[in-house]
């Protein structure tokens, strides 16, 4: 179904200024009962690296993608797993990032030991023993600290199945 809905997307009158071949980082989020199909998602990815997409990040909430990471990776010929340092520029294959909903809260966690440590540390060292507020950009900065954050994609690609009473 996503596989069809992006194709639609490329061939729609309407998108036609779209330029895939500039086209570097592309997010895509793909509901987890249509992530058991393994099949599907090599051949979205197939033809991703046929057109020149240099890094992918498919992201399923309950991790099935996780579990067939493996096979998809073998199945690819020119694709490896993304590696944080890597140019995208000098890259001559396509880098997959393969997220489930668990890697954010294991992010978060790691993010907000890290600002407990600091501010532990800050305490002892001036003696100020003020409660401390952590704000958002607190947290997006311990988040950069620990994860080695590459861009943003370029463009998210999620398809909504919506079924009201009605078989598609």
């Amino acid at each position: 179904m996503f596989f069809k809905a992006i194709l639609f997307l490329v061939e729609y009158s309407s998108y036609k200024a779209l330029n895939l071949g500039k086209l570097r980082y592309l997010a895509i989020v793909i509901e987890s009962e249509e992530a058991y199909q393994t099949s599907k998602v090599i051949e979205l990815l197939q033809w991703l690296e046929a057109i020149g997409v240099k890094r992918v990040c498919l992201y399923d909430t309950e991790g099935v993608l996780k579990k067939s990471k493996e096979a998809i990776l073998n199945k690819l010929r020119n694709a490896s797993e993304f590696k944080a340092y890597e140019d995208l520029d000098d890259q001559n294959h396509m880098a997959l990032e393969i997220l489930s909903f668990s890697d954010g809260k294991e992010a978060v966690t790691k993010a907000a030991n890290l600002l407990f440590v600091k501010y532990l540390k800050l305490a002892k060292s001036v003696g100020d023993h003020e409660e401390k507020i952590f704000t958002e950009p607190n947290m997006d900065e311990a988040l950069k600290a620990i994860c080695c954050r590459g861009p943003d994609p370029e463009s998210i690609f999620y398809l909504e199945r919506i079924q009201k009473g009605y078989e598609e």
